[in-house]
């Protein structure tokens, strides 16, 4: 194997100056390297090297798009775990609403049997927790929702004088 010489000479300022502006940082070293090579070695032997270079880009370009294509898996990765979470808090919101629903009819039945349902009445405060309500808001729902009930079916039997025996329902 030979040793490696240096080359000097003496070219324009302009000239140099106009080649650099042209080429990427050490690229003008790389094709003054590569012409002498041609004059010395002939045309193929630069081809081959340019081959050989346009082979090194290659590889350096497809390092960058698999870290690209990495960076991407990340950021799926991320956006798919946040779909995940946001799915399971709305089902748990969903499970929420229906047991808030069901807890909602059942005191509805309570009220057309003839009980009496009010803001101390545990399934009202039961009903309160699993909507995360007060349980003004939930007799306030209810009345809401069976506007033909009277007022005192809402009130504790000691706190009323007005007998209350429910709604005759048809079957």
């Amino acid at each position: 194997m030979s040793g490696k010489a240096q080359v000097n000479f003496t070219v324009e300022e302009a000239a140099k100056d106009l080649a650099k502006e042209k080429l990427e940082y050490g690229e003008l070293s790389t094709e003054l390297r590569e012409t002498i090579h041609k004059i010395a070695y002939g045309q193929e032997i630069s081809k081959r090297e340019q081959l050989q270079r346009q082979l090194a880009e290659l590889r350096d370009e497809k390092d960058s798009i698999r870290a690209t294509i990495r960076e991407k898996e990340a950021e799926l990765e991320d956006v798919e775990t946040k779909i995940r979470r946001t799915e399971e808090r709305l089902d748990g919101m969903e499970r929420r609403e229906d047991k808030y629903e069901a807890t909602l009819e059942m005191l509805e039945q309570t009220l057309y049997d003839g009980g009496r349902v009010f803001e101390d009445h545990g399934q009202v405060l039961k009903a309160a927790k699993i909507g995360g309500k007060e349980p003004e808001h939930v007799i306030d729902e209810l009345k809401d929702r069976n506007p033909t009930l009277p007022d005192h079916a809402f009130v504790q039997k000691f706190h009323s004088p007005k007998e209350w025996h429910g709604v005759e329902q048809e079957e």
